[in-house]
């Protein structure tokens, strides 16, 4: 039981770490881009706070987590100040998951999961775990076994964090009444029919017009090595199954999300676009909105359908992990102005 008791510890010093170290990066990102001290929509909003409190609370979260990380064992003012700081973000975890099934219960988004799951309440479980080993562990000195698996957990960590936010983020559909939708290209094939996974993008696409939600929308993507024009090829697609051809845009250069978005904003200030949908695989749309954000341009993600024979799946989900650290590190806290 006790060696149990190490490796739990292991694991949730492991977490610490990675949250602390999280919470100091997220510093930096913070005030080198444009957005409000510690405003991070991937993990925790304090925006209730003014921005230099938000710091404060980031700073001594950075040092005490990574503090209890490496040496778990503390006197009683540290152990009262990390279970304080770890209290704070307990209290706004629960009052992000609050906020989160409110929304979803007055139907102003939608969870594709059958059991609908914030982030949020990911983080409120992690600290009131923290919580408890702060003050019920403090005395115990380490094991070798325990810093083994806060090592592990600790690079685990940087895989979960991304994939927990593409299950979360991801799969809540934003889908509402919106002036444009844009669809996010992928692969045609050579006869120039979509593939599996891009039909699933233009199918929702289809349903979200048909529903009225948007009166344009704009085919996004690139010119495959096989000359095949994605875009043309998109508006084939959904011409056949009745949106107007007059409805549809083309954006010929998106041949990924950097170009898509360069694109795509002078097409919605010619549309005097407001609400702007956007619909994607749900591995795909955190990166979306982070790329988006950058460009001070709020968009509302929207997550097509997942096809049984689309076996691109799970390895489009594995490449998206290093992509998103590297919008998060270059643009993902900027604020939309």
């Amino acid at each position: 039981m006790k060696f149990f008791t190490h490796l739990l510890r292991g694991f949730v010093r492991g977490l610490a770490l990675f949250f602390g170290l999280f919470s100091a990066v997220n510093i930096f990102v913070s005030h080198a881009g444009t957005g409000t001290g510690g405003e991070d929509i991937w993990w925790i909003s304090m925006t209730s706070l003014p921005s230099w409190v938000i710091t404060i609370i980031s700073i001594l979260a950075a040092l005490l987590l990574i503090g209890f990380a490496l040496k778990p064992r503390m006197g009683r003012i540290r152990m009262a100040l990390t279970a304080a700081i770890s209290a704070i973000y307990v209290f706004f975890a629960a009052q992000n998951t609050s906020s989160y099934y409110q929304g979803l219960h007055q139907g102003l988004f939608r969870s594709t999961l059958r059991i609908a799951v914030p982030f949020s309440l990911f983080v409120l479980v992690m600290f009131v775990i923290i919580v408890l080993f702060v003050l019920l562990m403090r005395k115990r000195a380490s094991h070798f076994g325990e810093g083994v698996l806060m090592v592990v957990m600790f690079l685990l960590s940087f895989a979960l964090f991304p994939l927990a936010q593409m299950y979360t983020f991801g799969t809540t559909d934003y889908a509402r009444q919106a002036d444009v939708l844009v669809v996010m290209g992928a692969a045609a094939r050579t006869d120039g029919t979509p593939s599996v996974a891009l039909k699933s993008r233009l199918d929702r696409a289809v349903q979200l017009y048909q529903a009225g939600l948007a009166p344009k929308i704009i085919m996004s993507g690139g010119i495959e090595t096989n000359h095949v024009n994605e875009p043309e090829a998109m508006r084939r697609y959904v011409v056949a199954q009745g949106v107007p051809a007059s409805a549809v845009l083309l954006d010929p250069g998106g041949s990924d999300t950097d170009h898509t978005v360069t694109d795509t904003i002078p097409l919605f200030r010619q549309l005097g676009a407001q609400t702007i949908l956007v619909d994607s695989h749900f591995y795909h749309l955190p990166r979306i909105k982070m790329a988006y954000r950058a460009e001070r341009v709020n968009v509302l993600t929207t997550p097509c359908g997942i096809d049984p024979l689309d076996n691109s799946v799970t390895g489009a989900t594995i490449r998206e992990i290093p992509a998103f650290w590297y919008y998060w590190l270059r643009s993902g806290v900027r604020s939309v102005r």
